[in-house]
């Protein structure tokens, strides 16, 4: 049977310069080129009766499955079977060593670690080293328990001690809930206190090594000597086993450490993960292409606010330099601070865009915070949500990745051809890049037709080489005659032996620039169709964008408070090809074969506008994807409108922290990590 289609065409003229605006309005907007764009709004033109009356294709359709729900109810919190685990703190004594700052500071060799308890005395086990961010070394108690401390001093650097009334801020302790669960997997954690020499200063009387991270790589690798010949439990580390994790300044250092001490013999990094990292603080931009590497991104992050933690992938996958594993996980709503249990106070005052804050950002200023101009929240010391969230995923990618018991099968978390758990994305919107180099493909656009569409690049912040080429796509009002080709194989490619199209796409729509988000309402829904070609023109049957990625507008602004460009951030539409194999019609309903596809093509005819951005370079996945013997949700021609319970629908409720609060308190931080 036929797939039948009744349409009245809608008469646009077609403007390739439109945009819609999730604030409704029309304004001049500088792009990353720095170049004026003016962006105007016309009243759209909207058919009264644009429908899609599918009569029943011949071939099962319905019977695509748009991903793996392996994972579905799977609880990436459970605990391993490691019942319990000690804890050690070590400390050496305060000593110059030119080796990590060169002036003489001196720094001390001071950590703690968690070690799992296990029936045999003789286990060894895969060693996590973790870092920490820079932060304020001291700070002050609130004066009711259940506010957050404030930490404001950075004496300890210096002089190994508080100034008097002040207590010292455990930074490298703030990660013991990601300690519980990795060694309940079987890993020893031990993380380092980096208070005493390189914490809380920026090295401003050089050029060279501005943020530290070289210094602080070099105490690690002091920190390694002890820990394998000096510390009480010695015996049970396996260094050959090692896993990175960093935060912030930690990320930086960590893949520092990679590049700068390769010692076989001594150790070997099996993986790097990093959280809300920074990227290039030495002056030189480290990248990790021969192991694992993942990165999660805050996507409210008032700190590193220009999302510096994805460079290195972009970087990697500009130059095809990974030879492993790739990854990108972007929260919604999450924060800098949080990700660290002994920094309390906020770094964002509210987020951007489609996001829903993690923690309660509508809390007043603490007395404390309000004396000591700190942005510390009454009675919220932090965000549980945001940290089950680094959890799951920080616990999947060391339980894949390192050890002799890894799992690879565990990746699944981050890769977008499986769902996540429904645990997760009850809690937060989640966005995921992936990219496993041993299964994947990279495949380019070689060129393009339609009747939308301009280019776009993204360059490296530092190094300043093209690291992303876009394409560009706004739209106005629904029509299939607006539509987008990429063409990435022009004389025409066999999938039948592929498993998934990978895509990135992001969307972006702009606001206003300014740092309080409250006027801007939450974005409409966003969605339009996918069709495959073929070499003869061609077209498969549409798919609905929005079954295969939710399309939000997580940021609403292309520059950060300190002017810096802030890059997309990409989510994946996967294309399951597998499962397409003998299923999948063409627009008159006959079967569309899979042997000589050229590309992809998007019509945008569902929404009234919109604006998005499709990377010129996806990946095609060959290892198959594994499902569940259950019931799972089809793919459709049709999808159902409803409301994402998490974005917002109407202006955002003001926050505890007038605008004016927020930029005298922005003024006053001395500190950025």
């Amino acid at each position: 049977m036929k797939l039948s289609k009744r349409r009245s065409l809608v008469a646009t003229s077609l403007m390739l310069a439109t945009l819609v605006h999730g604030c409704g309005r029309a304004v001049n907007e500088k792009n990353y080129r720095d170049v004026e764009r003016e962006t105007t709004i016309p009243s759209p033109v909207i058919a009264d009766d644009v429908t899609i009356s599918p009569e029943g294709p011949t071939l099962d359709f319905a019977a695509i499955r748009i991903r793996s729900e392996l994972y579905r109810d799977v609880d990436p919190l459970r605990p391993g079977p490691y019942a319990g685990y000690d804890t050690v703190e070590y400390a050496l004594p305060a000593a110059a060593d030119t080796s990590v700052l060169a002036d003489g500071t001196l720094v001390d060799v001071r950590g703690i670690a968690w070690l799992p308890k296990s029936a045999n005395p003789n286990e060894k086990f895969p060693v996590i080293l973790l870092f920490t961010g820079n932060h304020s070394s001291c700070g002050i108690l609130p004066a009711d328990p259940n506010d957050p401390r404030v930490d404001f001093s950075v004496e300890f650097r210096l002089t190994g001690a508080c100034p008097t009334g002040l207590i010292e801020a455990p930074s490298h302790k703030g990660y013991e809930y990601l300690a519980r669960a990795l060694t309940s997997y079987g890993f020893a954690v031990i993380s380092i206190n980096p208070n005493r020499g390189v914490q809380g200063f920026n090295n401003t009387a050089s050029t060279v090594d501005r943020s530290y991270i070289l210094a602080r790589a070099a105490l690690l690798r002091k920190h390694v000597s002890y820990l394998k010949v000096g510390f009480v439990r010695a015996a049970a580390l396996d260094f050959q086993q090692l896993g990175l994790l960093g935060h912030s300044r930690g990320g930086d250092t960590m893949r520092a450490f990679y590049n700068t001490y390769k010692e076989p013999a001594e150790f070997q990094v099996k993986a790097i993960y990093e959280l809300a990292p920074i990227d290039a603080g030495s002056g030189k931009s480290f990248d990790a292409p021969a192991i694992p590497w993942g990165v999660m991104i805050p996507a409210c992050d008032g700190d590193v606010s220009s999302f510096q933690g994805i460079n290195p992938y972009r970087r990697m996958l500009a130059q095809k330099s990974s030879t492993s594993l790739l990854s990108i996980v972007t929260l919604a709503g999450a924060n800098h601070n949080y990700f660290n249990t002994e920094w309390p106070t906020s770094d964002a005052r509210i987020c951007e865009g489609d996001q829903q804050e993690l923690w309660d950002y509508k809390a007043p200023l603490s007395p404390e915070g309000i004396s000591r101009q700190a942005t510390a929240l009454k009675g919220v010391k932090g965000s549980a949500t945001q940290r089950n969230l680094a959890q799951a995923f920080v616990t999947a990618f060391f339980r894949a990745n390192v050890g002799d018991k890894k799992d690879p099968t565990v990746n699944r978390f981050l890769d977008p051809r499986y769902s996540l758990p429904k645990v997760l994305t009850d809690t937060a919107n989640i966005q995921r890049e992936f990219l496993d180099s041993n299964t994947g493909l990279i495949m380019d656009e070689l060129e393009s037709n339609g009747t939308v569409g301009a280019e776009y690049n993204e360059y490296d912040p530092f190094s300043l080489s093209l690291v992303r080429r876009l394409t560009e796509i706004s739209w106005n009002s629904p029509s299939e005659q607006t539509w987008y080709q990429a063409n990435l194989w022009p004389e025409g490619k066999d999938l039948n032996t592929i498993a998934a199209i990978n895509i990135p796409i992001a969307r972006r729509e702009i606001c206003d620039s300014v740092l309080a988000q409250e006027t801007c309402s939450g974005s409409p829904d966003l969605n339009f169709s996918l069709q495959l070609v073929d070499v003869d023109g061609k077209l498969s049957a549409p798919f609905k964008a929005r079954q295969f990625a939710p399309l939000r507008n997580i940021v609403n602004r292309t520059r950060d408070v300190f002017g810096n460009y802030i890059p997309l951030l990409f989510d994946t539409m996967t294309l399951p090809v597998q499962d397409m194999l003998g299923k999948l019609p063409d627009i008159d309903g006959k079967p569309f074969t899979l042997d000589r596809v050229k590309g992809v093509r998007f019509v945008f005819d569902q929404t009234k506008g919109g604006r998005i951005y499709l990377a010129k370079r996806w990946t095609l996945d060959q290892s198959k994807i594994e499902h569940p013997v259950r019931t799972f949700t089809p793919i459709a021609l049709q999808e159902p409108r409803e409301a994402n319970r998490i974005t917002r629908q109407t202006s955002i409720e003001a926050a505890g922290v007038s605008q004016e609060d927020w930029e005298r308190l922005k003024a006053a931080s001395l500190i950025q990590r």
